[in-house]
């Protein structure tokens, strides 16, 4: 049986929370894909789909919501 790596797909424009969330999830077992622009993460999920997104909801379009 064959383990799968959660990955997290982090999305915000501010370098602050994307350093945050590095840092908190630092020593645990997971991919992390950090992004600055929306359109970006859906470029990449397209063929990575993310175990979880965590998304500024306060960024331009596409914002959080539109994300989710």
């Amino acid at each position: 049986m064959s383990v799968v790596t959660p990955r997290v797909v982090v999305v915000s424009e501010s370098r602050i929370t994307r350093r945050v969330v590095e840092m908190t999830f630092a020593d645990q077992p997971l991919q992390l894909a950090v992004f600055t622009a929306g359109s970006a993460a859906v470029d990449d999920w397209q063929t990575r789909p993310p175990s979880l997104l965590i998304a500024d909801v306060a960024m331009q379009a596409p914002d959080g919501y539109a994300l989710a």
